[in-house]
């Protein structure tokens, strides 16, 4: 029964009208539809093992920002030389920067790719498990790989801004504050 009123409110004149239909169907357990959903054992069996692999898919995109940005900051520390020296023969910082991002941006795209090319066959297994979704939904794919591709440029753009903008004095020190 479909109402704006509270279960319970409704209760009584629901049992009332059953009543009035067929004396013999109890009425019992009135709730809402949500009430029944969060207390079905077999909607837990479906909404668990989804909820995981949630959380399981965020730890991996967390793993592989932090893991991109560890990698590129280590690439700008290892390349400080060989920026200072840019610098002093007439390179701009933005021009380091880009070098930087691009570097970072390249390996995130060859990532994205991989990870299509081996999700669409991978969601072929799986086929069996879905009931009216299709197995490589362009949608979903291209928006993941947006999502991805976008926590990379911020997680590639972090050393990248840092980085080429040490002093060549610091540099050919050996001083790592700068």
């Amino acid at each position: 029964m479909r109402t704006s009123f509270p279960p319970a409110s409704v209760a009584s004149s629901l049992r009332g009208i059953v009543r009035g239909l067929d004396p013999a169907v109890p009425v019992y357990s009135v709730a809402t539809l949500g009430q029944q959903m969060r207390q079905s054992r077999a909607v837990f069996t479906r909404r668990f093992p989804l909820t995981i692999g949630g959380v399981f898919a965020g730890a991996a995109l967390l793993l592989a920002i932090v893991g991109l940005y560890s990698l590129c900051a280590h690439e700008v520390l290892s390349r400080r030389r060989e920026f200072s020296i840019r610098l002093v023969l007439g390179a701009t910082p933005s021009s380091l920067r880009t070098v930087v991002l691009r570097d970072g941006l390249i390996l995130t795209l060859v990532g994205v790719c991989g990870g299509v090319l081996t999700a669409v066959p991978a969601s072929q297994l799986g086929r069996s498990l879905l009931f009216g979704v299709p197995a490589v939904d362009p949608y979903i794919y291209g928006g993941v790989a947006l999502g991805v591709f976008a926590a990379a440029t911020v997680a590639t753009a972090l050393p990248a801004w840092r980085g080429p903008a040490s002093s060549l004095a610091t540099v050919l020190r050996g001083d790592q504050a700068g």
